[in-house]
């Protein structure tokens, strides 16, 4: 029975052995994948000539704006214009509370009709003595009396119609009125304040004609010579202007590098003040590199192009782009000059794909 066990041993282990040998003899097979290039076009990426126009923000501003306030201190009543009324010239926008000066009015129009009737009493009495004199019936004393009299009753007048006049300048202090024909752009007070003299009441800006002013930076303000043409697109309406340049802001050390352009329009017609503009100026022809925008690859916020390597090979180069030009974009990094650019893009490349060269665009 012993015997017999070791017996099946042995024949488990020559056969265990036996497997063993089979595999090690066995002919490892390879398998090899081969990859058939992609028929691509591609672009020959240079540097262009590209004619741009630069852009710039600018403002419609009303020729004539000026700040209304009153020369005195009283409660505004009667304003009943907002912001944004036309309003004709000489129309009343508020008044100015004017009780004490309706007061002093009275009492100084009494005086000056006082010293008429003084006046006239006193030219009589003159007129008599002095014909008196000639006839030697008055003295001299009555008549440098009567005359003084007289001059001191025509004094007493003329300073009483000073007062008057006084009175009625204070008194048209009270009525803020419009300059010229216009529109109120903004309210600084509101009925029931309390003026005081010299603060803005409202801004009343001419609704008869207008500028625009364009904010430049200091690297592009020597595209601008006083007289030069520019053209204007008002976001308003949509309309084209033209425009010459009138002035320019000499320094823009206060403004972060930024110089102010004034301009004058051609037309007024649809203007009002406060529209914002773009301004454009002459074509600018500059060297850049451009590829057609069928080549362009976008993977989320990345934005990418494909190009033909050494080995024949799509590699996925990612780039910083530009402005739109017609059918090319501009390529501010990331590639240059003699790259081959896959355009357009098949829909299956990847990157590291062998490639074909079908044409060359």
């Amino acid at each position: 029975m012993k015997n017999q066990r070791y017996t099946i041993a042995a024949f488990v282990f020559l056969l265990s052995l036996g497997v063993f040998t089979s595999c090690g003899n066995s002919n490892e097979q390879k398998v090899t994948t081969v990859v058939t290039p992609i028929v691509v076009t591609t672009y020959t990426v240079t540097n262009k000539a590209i004619a741009t126009e630069n852009s710039y923000a600018a403002e419609i501003k009303s020729e004539k704006i000026t700040q209304l306030s009153t020369k005195l201190m009283g409660r505004i009543y009667n304003f009943n214009f907002e912001a944004g009324d036309l309003v004709p010239k000489g129309k009343v926008i508020a008044r100015i509370e004017s009780a004490g000066i309706q007061s002093s009015k009275a009492r100084i129009h009494a005086q000056v009709e006082m010293a008429e009737i003084g006046l006239k009493n006193a030219e009589k009495d003159f007129d008599r003595i002095t014909k008196l004199h000639q006839l030697e019936s008055a003295t001299d004393k009555e008549l440098d009396d009567i005359t003084t009299h007289f001059l001191s009753a025509k004094a007493q007048l003329i300073s009483a119609k000073k007062a008057e006049d006084e009175v009625n300048a204070n008194l048209s202090y009270t009525l803020i009125k419009a300059p010229y024909n216009g529109v109120i752009t903004k309210k600084y007070m509101t009925g029931g304040d309390m003026a005081t003299p010299g603060m803005p009441i409202v801004e009343f800006a001419s609704s008869a004609s207008f500028k625009a002013i364009a904010t430049i930076p200091s690297a592009k303000i020597n595209q601008f010579k006083k007289g030069e043409t520019a053209h204007f697109i008002v976001d308003a309406n949509g309309k084209t202007y033209t425009g010459k340049v009138k002035r320019i802001v000499p320094s823009g050390s206060f403004n972060g590098g930024q110089f102010k352009v004034e301009f004058t329009l051609d037309s007024q017609k649809g203007l009002n003040n406060g529209l914002y503009a773009k301004v454009t100026t002459a074509q600018e022809v500059t060297e850049k590199i451009v590829v057609p925008a069928e080549s362009i690859y976008v993977k989320g916020q990345l934005t990418g192009v494909f190009l033909v390597n050494m080995q024949k090979e799509a590699s996925l180069t990612w780039v910083r782009v530009g402005k739109k030009y017609d059918d090319k974009i501009e390529v501010l990094s990331g590639i240059q000059s003699d790259d081959i650019v896959i355009t357009p893009l098949p829909v299956s490349l990847y990157d590291g794909q062998p490639v074909k060269y079908s044409s060359q665009k």
